[in-house]
């Protein structure tokens, strides 16, 4: 079974058990949200290892951004779409260079947006928690310099992306409320060597933001 219908089995799935899971009775009204959460991602898996400085991190976290407009057109589901920018820490291989004589500097972001479905899960005023799963495309990209040359990482790699999300949020009035969101996005062979090892990308962000609601 392929990458894709993978993700459409197991998405398919999990709305048929939150649905079921869902402790919410309050049928709710429908309403639009636009927001901008900012916080932190940390790398998971192997992708961020440097391949031959073994034990140095050429990828660390980085700060994350994001834009979100979410939906409700039912009680317990609601469209959602969302675009992020995060540059990657490189500070941990360009002390590893240093250490070994060489003075490079470089630089990596990840950047994407994604379209998806919200599931309301448990909703007590002016409390929220959902979850939300989404499709879309996420750009890797980065590059180095050393002395006057310099390169980009063509390993670095364009790919479908899916992401897993829960988020908690308040209403702190009619039309504001406050945001916390853990999420989890998968890249596919985002990165891709020459020689034909790749590696799918995992990040986990965490962040905080402001919702207004109308």
């Amino acid at each position: 079974m392929s990458y894709h219908h993978k993700i459409l089995v197991y998405t398919c799935m999990a709305i048929a058990l939150f649905q079921k899971l869902t402790i919410s009775q309050d049928k709710g009204e429908n309403f639009s949200t636009i927001g901008l959460d900012a916080g932190y991602f940390l790398p998971y898996g192997e992708w961020n290892q440097h391949r031959y400085a073994q034990g140095i991190d050429q990828f660390g976290g980085g700060y994350y951004i994001s834009g979100v407009f979410s939906y409700r057109f039912q009680p317990r589901l609601g469209a959602l779409a969302y675009a992020f920018y995060s540059p990657i820490d490189v500070s941990d291989w360009e002390k590893y260079a240093q250490k070994q004589g060489d003075t490079i500097t470089a630089s990596a972001y990840a950047t994407g947006m994604l379209l998806g479905m919200q599931i309301y899960l448990l909703e007590q005023k002016p409390n929220l928690l959902s979850l939300d799963l989404n499709w879309g495309w996420i750009y890797l990209s980065g590059k180095e310099t050393f002395e006057e040359f310099s390169y980009h990482y063509d390993f670095l790699q364009s790919s479908l992306a899916v992401s897993l999300g829960i988020v908690y949020s308040v209403l702190l009035s009619e039309n504001f409320a406050f945001a916390l969101t853990a999420r989890g996005f998968y890249v596919f062979k985002g990165i891709n060597y020459s020689d034909g090892e790749s590696f799918d990308v995992i990040m986990l962000p965490v962040t905080a933001g402001i919702r207004y609601v109308f």
